[in-house]
């Protein structure tokens, strides 16, 4: 929480709401994505810019 700037209880609280929609779980120290696809719609991530084959420069 405080790498992100965030309180122990906002983050533990959007952790929870992880968990409760079934995206993730935490388990003996380890997090396990339990549905990859849903978790990166949620986050809006775009995986485009990890794809070093094109020009970093357009």
């Amino acid at each position: 929480a405080d790498a992100l700037g965030l309180s122990a209880i906002h983050l533990n609280r959007c952790l929870r709401k992880l968990r409760e929609d079934n995206l993730l779980t935490f388990q003996s120290g380890k997090v396990t994505y339990l549905n990859l696809a849903a978790l990166t719609r949620l986050a809006e991530f775009d995986s485009d810019y990890l794809d070093h084959l094109k020009p970093i420069i357009h």
